[in-house]
């Protein structure tokens, strides 16, 4: 028994693409927020000797500069006085703090933080983020972008990054090769046969008529169910019109009975049924997992590269932004192409041996 037609797209991957496209549209949204100003509470905060609150953390023209062993200094001030303080990293909408202390009141702090303790891995951009409890309860909080200078392909952080990256790509565009040559799979499965090559090789014309034959087949079938529920729906209405013509006499209403067979009330012998139309491969909407991993780790990768080379901050907006990007074109965008590419070849090539042995 032939194999069904297959769907173009099974509801698991709609599911996930639909997941994906939701995702996609949060992180356009969380990335749409406009410049905020960098101190939140009634203090001033410095970082290595610039001034925190005229800055934005999400202008590149903002950030602070240090370099790689530097010892950065923040301080803060307030009229009110302090009762603690500490001080965080940020990154990727994640936080840990570096330094921790209690203060005695006094209308200022001074805390120093070694670069080499948050950027051993890498460099690139950090946020760093003071936060200040003050003598009547009230919280302050200042924060800046830094750029640690430094070469990123010298780096763990660097090196993984790109290496994920590249493998990534690497697969993604496997997949995408791979998937050019699967059309004639892919037409095997809509037909049911074993012997698709044979199409486009010495055993053409038997496979192509063979083949013709069972689509047919499966039309008349599918064309006879049709008509035999539209057969039933006209008799039907023709016995309610039958029942109802003594009524529509008495009323004025014309009495003509139902229509003959053949006339254009009623076609004769059902529905009329289209001749099956030429051999070809369907186009179909391409979903790899293989791409949707590939993907995932070029995006991670490219989240930290552009990081590590001081193009982009990655808050958690950022991060799902490039990945889900990555994951749509490496895992859809890129498979479907290829798929294309091949489906084109395939149609060609049976639309080639259909004119030359006639059978177009």
């Amino acid at each position: 028994m032939p194999r069904p037609i297959p769907t173009l797209l099974p509801r698991p991957m709609l599911a996930l693409v639909t997941a994906v496209l939701v995702a996609a549209g949060g992180a356009a949204f969380m990335s749409a927020s406009t410049a905020y100003a960098e101190i939140d509470g009634p203090c001033e905060a410095t970082i290595a000797g610039v001034p925190v609150g005229p800055l934005d953390s999400g202008d590149r023209g903002d950030d602070i500069e240090v370099s790689e062993h530097e010892q950065v200094v923040v301080t803060a001030t307030s009229t009110t006085g302090f009762a603690s303080h500490k001080v965080e990293l940020e990154f990727a909408g994640q936080r840990w703090t570096v330094s921790d202390e209690e203060d005695d009141g006094s209308t200022s702090w001074s805390d120093t933080v070694n670069v080499d303790d948050y950027a051993t891995w890498g460099v690139g951009l950090y946020k760093v983020i003071g936060v200040s409890t003050l003598s009547n309860g009230e919280t302050c909080e200042g924060a800046a972008t830094v750029d640690v200078d430094g070469n990123p392909l010298t780096t763990v952080a660097g090196g993984v990054a790109l290496g994920g990256a590249v493998v990534g790509t690497i697969g993604a565009a496997a997949v995408a090769t791979r998937g050019s040559w699967s059309p004639m799979n892919s037409l095997e499965d809509m037909l049911g046969t074993a012997e698709v090559v044979d199409m486009v090789e010495t055993d053409f014309r038997q496979t192509h008529e063979r083949v013709q034959r069972e689509r047919e087949e499966r039309q008349d079938r599918a064309f006879g169910r049709l008509a035999t529920w539209l057969d039933i729906a006209c008799g039907t209405m023709a016995i309610v019109a039958l029942l109802l013509t003594p009524l529509m006499a008495l009323t004025g209403g014309g009495a003509g009975g139902p229509s003959e067979p053949g006339t254009p009330g009623q076609p004769a012998g059902g529905a009329p049924k289209p001749a099956a139309g030429p051999l070809r491969v369907p186009w179909r909407l391409r979903i790899s997992l293989v791409g949707l991993i590939c993907g995932l780790l070029a995006g991670a990768g490219a989240v930290v590269l552009m990081q590590q080379y001081s193009i982009e901050y990655p808050t958690l907006a950022v991060v799902i932004r490039t990945v889900v990007v990555a994951i749509i074109v490496y895992g859809i965008v890129l498979p479907t192409v290829g798929y294309t590419i091949g489906w084109f070849r395939a149609n060609r090539r049976i639309a080639a041996r259909e004119r030359e042995l006639g059978l177009g």
